[in-house]
């Protein structure tokens, strides 16, 4: 029977590094449905997570540059970025305090 605690695995690099993701909440504008502009939203570099049609938002994953490129397209209202967490231990993030 193995000793415990067992000693933490290697952690991976992760799969975008260098760019910072984000979780992005995008708000549609009253006249266009959701459904419609998801293909618009990924050609532009975000990862479509959920599509909240009753609400009239989209929620998914990017970079700044991916949710700047969002931003620009008539059919969104706005893009609003939300609070990343991170784990215990996890080195924190350059940018965060």
């Amino acid at each position: 029977m193995p000793a415990w605690p067992k000693p933490r695995p290697a952690r991976k690099a992760k799969a975008m590094s260098g760019t910072q993701v984000q979780i992005y909440v995008i708000t549609v504008v009253a006249t266009v449905q959701p459904e419609s502009i998801v293909d618009d939203l990924q050609d532009h570099g975000l990862r479509v997570k959920q599509v909240l049609a009753a609400l009239g938002q989209i929620i998914g994953e990017g970079s700044e540059q991916a949710a700047s490129a969002v931003r620009a397209l008539d059919a969104v209202e706005s893009v609003d970025a939300q609070r990343t967490y991170r784990a215990l231990g996890d080195p924190p993030d350059e940018d965060q305090p």
